[in-house]
């Protein structure tokens, strides 16, 4: 991440340097969209050169160049984009009391931190930014943030990098019902076969979240409009 003046200067310096060896003619340091160093800013990710244009014939890469685009400088993040995942369905009973649970366990593929600008439609104003933004960089007024800063978003492609990869393992109780069924001789007293107090809830609890201070749950993207519930009901099932 660029922080200080300094930081744009080596990063710039760096690009140059590449382009003048790239044997290339012509060539000239270019960061997307940006041809000069003055439009680099503090808070901007800024990547690594790993390699030129892809030769489409031949099937290989050029050396660096200098140049970083979104069309080069090939680098897989991942193995795999296989998603896996198992739901585990529980259940148990004794002396009328019963327990029914499904726990839901995923893996694999690519999970990326939320990392949004904030758009100005009126189908993007009910976004709410998530928490770990509060520790955004910030030239004046935190220079210490851990994450880029949103407002060059589009001049360094969001979220195009490892820096931004969490863990992929997700554990959670998609829903749960506990019960207890009344005795028999309780209930006939009151002209009833039988009856069964129960409580149920849905999407209740992660037993492992991956994203800073928890600000998502494993339903919801950041720019939802209203975020998926948690929710419990109380019922009684009455037989006559």
């Amino acid at each position: 991440m660029l922080r200080t003046d300094a930081d744009i200067d080596n990063y710039w310096n760096y690009l140059t340097n590449l382009a003048n060896n790239s044997g290339v003619e012509g060539a000239a340091p270019k960061f997307f969209d940006i041809t000069e160093k003055a439009g680099l800013r503090k808070g901007m990710l800024v990547y690594e050169d790993v390699g030129g244009p892809l030769n489409a014939e031949n099937k290989t890469i050029a050396g660096q160049d200098g140049v970083i685009t979104e069309n080069q400088d090939y680098v897989k993040l991942k193995k795999s984009t296989m998603t896996y995942g198992v739901n585990t369905n529980l259940s148990f009973s004794w002396r009328g009391i019963s327990l029914l649970a499904q726990l839901s366990t995923s893996w694999g593929g690519v999970n990326k931190l939320d990392y949004l600008q904030q758009r100005t439609g009126s189908s993007q104003s009910m976004w709410a930014h998530p928490i770990y933004l509060n520790d955004m960089f910030d030239e004046n007024d935190n220079t210490d943030g851990k994450y880029p800063n949103v407002a060059y978003y589009e001049a360094f492609k969001g979220t195009n990098s490892d820096f931004f990869l969490l863990p992929t393992f997700r554990m959670f109780v998609r829903n749960l019902s506990v019960g207890y069924t009344l005795p028999k001789e309780w209930v006939k007293k009151v002209s009833v076969e039988n009856a069964r107090l129960f409580v149920s809830g849905n999407n209740l609890w992660d037993f492992y979240n991956p994203y800073p201070n928890k600000y998502r749950n494993m339903y919801d993207a950041t720019n939802v409009g209203y975020p998926t519930l948690r929710t419990w009901a109380l019922g009684v099932n009455l037989g006559f």
